[in-house]
């Protein structure tokens, strides 16, 4: 009976112990798992105020994203996109990002946001800079494949990028292929802020933006100049944004928003003014709603709503991401 009540006791040590290691194993693989999912979607109605109007309602965003976590230091990531109808998928980004040593350095490599420009929206719509391109790519939202080397030094963060990039440098030109190099500074003043002093350059132009992203609690102002020249020398596209968005009650987010762009150096300005209230419902579920005022250089001036359903992106890859209402 002795040696039965020591093996009964010894058993239930040695299955305390394993149920103690396992729940050790399983918060560690909580606190770093291998691979996480995520994704997010939208459905957007849009109209203008007039009589002839043709309103909208579709798909805005569909994303699904994978983060493989290879070691400590290694993370691959993908993200497949599709904007307005699910019949024309494409991949979005895909990239690895690797920091050698203390972690000081990171290197990513792959098809990823190049860390030029800030580009945030509190709102539905992008700021009007997003439209002020060459006819491959967006002036500050460029993704493409490239090399990225970034470096951490306390709350500065300087990188540089190498890539080549396909497109018109002028309206009567043909494609050519750009030998290019963007680089930036970071200045992370707190978890939530950033400001950047940025360029991207090629044999062709060099453009410069400037872009402050700060939150002070509930409060957030956003602003950002941008400026292109073609040769070096003359002006060939500009644009800005400056906006204010503040939260009550963590839940009812309140924002106002002017941007401007030009195919010109800051000259024969397009602006828009617009306000928006976005609804946290529930985990990550928001609506919003926009109303804004168009004033191009050329027409009359017209007013335009937009109404937005979304979930939230529910996975955070690593290098820059750009911030909007579905990736907040």
């Amino acid at each position: 009976m002795k040696k039965l009540l020591c093996g009964i006791v010894l058993l239930l040590g040695w299955s305390a112990y394993g149920d103690q290691d396992t729940s050790r194993q399983e918060t560690a693989k909580e606190e770093k798992p291998a691979m996480e999912l995520g994704g997010l979607v939208t459905i957007d109605y849009g109209t203008t105020i007039e009589k002839d109007a043709q309103p909208s309602l579709s798909l805005g965003i569909v994303d699904l994203g994978a983060k493989v976590n290879l070691r400590d230091n290694v993370v691959a990531s993908i993200l497949i996109r599709a904007m307005e109808k699910l019949d024309s998928l494409w991949i979005d980004q895909a990239f690895v990002s690797y920091k050698p040593g203390d972690g000081d350095l990171e290197i990513l490599f792959g098809q990823h946001t190049l860390q030029h420009g800030i580009l945030t929206s509190r709102m539905i719509s992008w700021p009007m800079i997003v439209n002020d391109s060459l006819e491959h790519y967006d002036a500050v939202n460029v993704k493409t494949p490239a090399l990225t080397l970034n470096y951490a030094l306390g709350k500065f963060v300087p990188g540089l990028a190498f890539t080549v990039l396909q497109g018109k440098p002028a309206a009567d030109s043909s494609d050519r292929w750009l030998y290019s190099g963007a680089a930036n500074v970071d200045f992370l003043p707190n978890d939530e802020s950033l400001v950047r002093l940025s360029t991207l350059f090629n044999q062709d132009f060099i453009d410069i933006d400037l872009g402050v992203s700060l939150a002070f609690g509930n409060l957030m102002i956003d602003a950002e100049g941008y400026g292109r020249f073609d040769d070096y020398s003359t002006g060939a596209g500009s644009g800005y944004y400056a906006g204010i968005a503040y939260t009550l009650a963590d839940r009812y987010t309140l924002a106002l928003r002017h941007d401007a762009d030009s195919p010109e150096l800051f000259t024969s300005m397009s602006m828009r003014f617009a306000g928006a209230v976005v609804v946290d419902i529930t985990d990550g579920i928001y609506a919003a709603a926009e109303f804004g005022h168009v004033m191009p250089s050329v027409g009359k001036a017209y007013q335009e709503v937009m109404v937005e359903i979304g979930l939230e992106q529910t996975i955070k890859l690593p290098g820059f991401q750009r911030k909007m209402l579905s990736t907040e």
